[in-house]
């Protein structure tokens, strides 16, 4: 009973509180306005990408250049075989030895995948 008691408890703290949390580990998921004193009009804060006035300050490049198979195991939730085999079929495609590496963005262009949505994909950006 006192489980319960503190249960509903804790879940009307939740249910009530301003700040919105993240259920994985309980962090904010913004800040909000009234947190920061800014306004909607003329903030050109990179933690508001909702705004109207967002920029990106510098370009962002991809931590590294080739694909490597256990990323492809990710894009296409495949095994390890499969993926491996995707990765021979565009080396081969392209005119690669076997000692040359795939870059992503071939691998993107071979088999026809966004090459931004792949690197947000594979969190390399």
């Amino acid at each position: 009973m006192a489980l319960r008691l503190i249960f509903l408890l804790v879940i009307s703290i939740i249910s009530t509180a301003a700040v919105p949390f993240n259920s994985h580990n309980n962090s904010l998921r913004h800040i909000p306005p009234a947190v920061t004193g800014k306004t909607s009009s003329g903030s050109r804060c990179p933690y508001f990408p909702n705004q109207p006035n967002f920029y990106m300050t510098k370009q962002q490049t991809p931590l590294r250049v080739h694909i490597t198979y256990k990323d492809v195991m990710q894009l296409y939730d495949s095994s390890h075989t499969a993926a491996w085999r995707k990765i021979q079929t565009a080396r081969d495609g392209l005119g690669k030895d076997k000692k040359q590496t795939i870059t992503i963005k071939e691998f993107c262009s071979f088999y026809g995948l966004d090459y931004t949505d792949t690197l947000i994909h594979l969190q390399l950006l």
